[in-house]
């Protein structure tokens, strides 16, 4: 695919859904590209924070922190051992059981 592959996710009258990129992931002595979707609504969360700092005249203004992150999705069996409260794990069960 390559670095430079992707782009934005909109619906027909043109409001964006989601970014849509390439990856890089490390297996084993290998790097592999993947294509994944990120919804826009955390990009739009945090674009909305920054214009509120500078509105403000807060805290974050000329700067913002990034955090490297990794994403993936995982059993709601393991979860739990990854810290997610037992409450959540079932309510995340009762709302699909067929997909949990």
């Amino acid at each position: 695919f390559g670095y430079n592959f992707g782009g934005v996710l909109t619906t027909l009258e043109g409001k964006m859904l989601a970014l849509w990129a390439s990856y890089a992931k490390p297996v084993g002595a290998e790097v592999r590209d993947m294509v994944r979707g990120l919804p826009v609504a955390p990009i739009l969360d945090a674009r909305d924070e920054v214009l509120r700092w500078r509105a403000e005249g807060t805290q974050g203004v000329g700067s913002v922190k990034l955090l490297d992150a990794e994403f993936d999705t995982m059993m709601l069996a393991k979860a739990g051992a990854y810290g997610v409260p037992p409450e959540w794990i079932d309510r995340l069960m009762a709302a699909d059981p067929v997909r949990r």
